[in-house]
């Protein structure tokens, strides 16, 4: 079961989808919620043991007390659809 130890807003100069993943984990991040994430994204998060749960929608405070509930709503085939081509 999941449990929130605290809420962090964190800024990152991080670049690039593979900077993002080490950052999330030196921070302590074991879950990520999102709307939606590329394939290469989730192996990378999953590669440093961080729980992916995308295609989560409303705000993300709402996201996390459904998590804590049991009760997300979350797919695994959410995709990122932002950069307007393939990964």
């Amino acid at each position: 079961p999941h449990r929130s130890v605290g809420r962090e807003e964190l800024v990152t100069a991080a670049h690039g989808h593979s900077a993002l993943p080490p950052f999330l984990k030196e921070h302590g991040a074991q879950v990520v919620l999102c709307g939606g994430m590329g394939e290469g994204a989730r192996v990378a998060l999953a590669q440093m043991g961080i729980t992916v749960h995308a295609g989560v929608q409303g705000s993300a405070d709402e996201a996390v007390r459904a998590l804590l509930a049991g009760t997300l709503q979350a797919t695994a085939s959410a995709t990122c659809d932002h950069h307007g081509h393939e990964h």
